[in-house]
């Protein structure tokens, strides 16, 4: 009867010891594999807050363009820049293009038009249609021509390098 009482005692305890290592590795296993963990560490230096508020506000500002610098040039590809009035061969009276802030042009004078982008020194022109088929059959946009431009916009190049005839783009304002 005691061996009884001593093997009914043993396999409870045998049974509660199976319910805990079952509950803790379940739980250690979920804890390790299952359990997805974002960690958000953001470093940032302590601002120095000597100065007047202008001072300090300008200062701001700087931190913030710089911490964006990365947005502004993956996009300024994007953006139209160099817009304003053009002259051919810096002459008002051989044409005048007009570059508009929204990415397009238009030349004077003509019914020329359509868009332009500009990538590193490059300007590209695309010519609109004046008349178009279907959307799906025929694109409303065509002919582009690749021209070198000036880093301060001053002057678009028109012709080859190296070329015998020149003629340029020369901004008027």
């Amino acid at each position: 009867m005691e061996k009884e009482r001593t093997n009914k005692n043993n396999t409870g305890l045998v049974i509660i010891l199976a319910i805990l290592v079952v509950a803790l590795g379940s739980y250690i296993g979920y804890d390790k594999l299952l359990k997805k963990e974002t960690v958000n560490v953001t470093e940032k230096t302590p601002k120095k807050e000597t100065g007047t508020k202008n001072e300090i506000e300008s200062t701001e500002k700087e931190e913030d363009t710089d911490e964006n610098n990365k947005e502004t040039n993956e996009t300024s590809a994007q953006k139209a820049k160099c817009y304003g009035t053009y002259y051919i061969n810096g002459n008002m009276a051989e044409g005048i293009y007009t570059l508009k802030e929204d990415g397009t042009y238009k030349v004077e004078n003509q019914e020329t038009m359509g868009v332009f982008t500009i990538n590193e020194n490059t300007i590209t022109f695309i010519e609109m249609k004046h008349t178009v088929g279907p959307r799906e059959e025929d694109p409303i946009y065509y002919n582009p021509k690749s021209y070198l431009i000036y880093d301060d916009c001053s002057t678009i190049r028109l012709t080859e390098a190296g070329s015998h005839v020149s003629a340029t783009l020369e901004k008027a304002n």
